[in-house]
């Protein structure tokens, strides 16, 4: 796969993992805190990928919608992009 686009979406399962290149950035959209990924990584080697599967389980965010970027840069420019809600008093 070929990333022309800064960012793609896709719901994060073992296949859709396994089908992006090395090197990428993959985040989930589920965060801790407005603009804080519960998981945000470098896609592995495909030798490693199970692995960085079973984290993907541990932090509970397989099967999930997740965003992945050429790159972390990609990523942090569209996050300071976003507008995030403010806190309610």
């Amino acid at each position: 796969m070929i990333m022309k686009n800064p960012s793609i979406a896709g719901t994060l399962s073992k296949r859709f993992l396994l089908s992006l290149p090395e090197g990428v950035y993959l985040v989930s959209n589920v965060m801790d805190a407005p603009g804080q990924p519960i998981f945000a990584q470098t896609v592995a080697p495909v030798a490693q990928c199970l692995t960085q599967w079973q984290a993907i389980v541990a932090a509970r965010v397989s099967h999930r919608l997740c965003h992945v970027f050429r790159n972390p840069a990609d990523y942090l420019t569209m996050s300071l992009d976003v507008p995030y809600p403010r806190e309610r008093n």
